[in-house]
């Protein structure tokens, strides 16, 4: 990935946007606005004309700006056959304009004092720059140029296929436990697209015609289907006049993200033999459970914010059930964790993974962990256990509010998904409200070992 951070997001929360308040709506002629605030942080929404949101957070600290633009399109959402196209557009994206040679999008960007990055997801592939605040414009203007004057070429497509190949050989290809994740996602997401590596299948990158990046690029990227976020020294008139200079002339497009198949969550996963993966540059024996579990919504919210509570008090950190137990107990494992991987639109995972002090006492470990998963869904969580998961959270919370980086990943990340911000408002205040009652109903509900695959990885023997 050309700059991208892939898996950037793995211990992100939904909830940690912070208490938001009220929603007050004003008309204008121009394009729509909404401001939310309290007294610890501002957000200001607006819509051009063509559907280009824009979100504004100002924050005063320094004289820079974070600015972002995310586009709801993601690996989740290639054609049959074209996985990778997404990832391998993120790279194309920094290649020659009409107006601009290849490579000098960056290379303005550092002249300006700034640094810029991209990442590509299931659900999204985003674009951002850190600069100084009077820099704005330049850089709104850059992404507008590149949304719409691209030039693709032929030789530009190999030249990145190939880059993209060699970081599938580095990142996937070298990586034992990148290979087996792969095999478990495939096993657990079945014939749903959360099955297929944002990177890609290396024979489907290698025969990706040229033609797929047209129409890609025609298709997705649009006003319409992007999201600019904007933290730092700025306000929201200033934002969106820039936004209207550079980004109103461009037209909405009428492609909008294809539908994918829904997850039925109540149907059992057809195989639920453990995964066995073996290779011989693994050195220790690795025990690892991914479960598939339904997403964040305005009618779950609470129930989800239990279940973090739980998988928090099972796995998180070293006062967890599993950490006492593996580690300090029976001296079975050098490492546990357990936590919410916040997938995309259709899907959340909750992993649990392991690794043995030795050979000889996985089968003592992967019987324990089994054992205390259970006494989740059997013995209510202590009163000390939901304050310290209670504390945990809401320190995590603070901490992704702390920065113009973090605010502006953290904003884009859960409105590119579809959350809205009445849907994240009211979690900070839910986290000391949450019952021993209901952690224990979420763990019961959604930790199911037939919307789970457990994995075994090991030396390869000879």
């Amino acid at each position: 990935m050309t700059k991208s951070q892939s898996d950037k997001t793995k211990n992100l929360k939904p909830f940690i946007i912070g208490a938001i308040g009220i929603l007050l709506v004003v008309g204008f002629n121009a394009y729509s606005r909404t401001e939310t605030s309290n007294r610890s942080i501002s957000i200001e929404r607006a819509v051009l004309n063509n559907g280009m949101e824009i979100i504004v957070i100002p924050y005063d600290r320094a004289p820079t700006l974070t600015h972002m633009i995310w586009y709801k399109i993601g690996g989740a959402d290639e054609p049959k056959g074209q996985s990778g196209i997404a990832h391998l557009f993120e790279h194309l994206m920094f290649k020659a304009t009409k107006n601009r040679p290849a490579g000098e999008f960056s290379k303005t960007v550092a002249a300006l004092g700034g640094q810029d990055n991209a990442m590509t997801m299931a659900d999204f592939t985003a674009y951002y720059q850190r600069i100084p605040k009077q820099h704005l414009e330049t850089v709104i203007a850059m992404e507008a140029d590149r949304m719409v004057n691209l030039r693709l070429s032929a030789d530009d497509f190999e030249t990145e296929k190939r880059v993209v190949l060699e970081e599938r050989s580095l990142r996937v290809d070298t990586r034992p436990q990148a290979l087996a994740n792969e095999k478990i996602r495939t096993r657990l997401y079945q014939n749903h697209p959360y099955g297929i590596p944002v990177i890609g299948w290396r024979d489907e990158v290698e025969n990706m015609p040229y033609q797929a990046a047209k129409i890609f690029y025609d298709n997705y990227y649009a006003p319409q289907q992007a999201l600019m976020v904007v933290v730092g020294d700025t306000h929201l008139d200033e934002v969106v006049g820039f936004a209207k200079k550079h980004f109103g002339i461009i037209p909405a497009s009428q492609a909008q993200r294809p539908k994918r198949p829904a997850i039925d969550f109540l149907k059992p996963l057809k195989d639920l033999d453990p995964v066995v993966f073996e290779d011989a540059r693994l050195q220790q024996f690795i025990w690892q459970q991914l479960t598939r579990i339904t997403p964040l919504s305005t009618e779950n919210k609470r129930e989800m914010l239990a279940l973090d509570m739980g998988i928090h008090i099972l796995g998180g950190g070293s006062n967890s059930r599993l950490y006492r137990r593996l580690i300090r107990q029976d001296k079975t494992a050098n490492y546990v964790a357990a936590d919410i991987n916040i997938l995309g639109i259709n899907a959340f995972e909750v992993s649990v993974f392991a690794v043995a002090e030795n050979d000889t006492q996985r089968y003592r470990m992967e019987a324990a962990i089994k054992e205390e998963i259970e006494q989740m869904r059997q013995i209510l969580p202590t009163n000390a256990e939901i304050s310290r998961a209670v504390s945990a959270l809401a320190a995590d919370e603070l901490y992704a509010m702390d920065g113009q980086a973090s605010m502006a990943f953290n904003f884009g990340f859960n409105l590119a998904l579809g959350n809205d911000l009445d849907d994240l408002n009211d979690y900070p205040k839910l986290l000391s409200d949450i019952s021993g009652q209901e952690i224990q109903q979420a763990m019961n509900k959604h930790i199911r070992s037939d919307q789970s695959v457990i994995a075994h990885l090991m030396p390869k023997t000879q």
